[in-house]
């Protein structure tokens, strides 16, 4: 796997972890820093990856998390995350019900991973 695609999945985690603890408010995210990428090991074809991101400082629209990904047990990578939340056409009053139903795909996309 190559690093990019380490550092991408922490990014995709750590979007997760953003939108369901706030009941999916933000409809974009974006990256605006990976500091303190380090990289342990390789990941080769046939492993996992298990991700685990925590959020360590929210200050809207910025938040700031801790993200790491494991495989065997041993850290794989690892990095400081600052994401940016917004909402999406929030300055086009035409265009909320497109942001709600964004949302309750999220919503309903969590739920049928929880009942896996």
């Amino acid at each position: 796997m190559p690093g990019v695609l380490m550092v991408e999945a922490l990014f995709q985690a750590a979007c997760h972890l953003i939108r369901v603890s706030e009941d999916f408010a933000p409809t974009v995210i974006d990256l605006v820093e990976a500091r303190n990428v380090k990289f342990a090991d390789f990941v080769q074809p046939g492993e996992t990856l298990e991700v685990q991101v925590e959020i360590t400082k929210n200050t809207p629209p910025l938040v700031t998390l801790k993200a790491q990904g494991s495989k065997g047990g041993a850290v794989a990578v690892s990095a400081k995350l600052t994401l940016r939340t917004g909402q999406l056409f929030e300055e086009d009053p035409k265009l909320p019900l497109l942001a709600g139903s964004i949302r309750n795909y999220w919503r309903e996309s969590y739920q049928k991973l929880l009942a896996k």
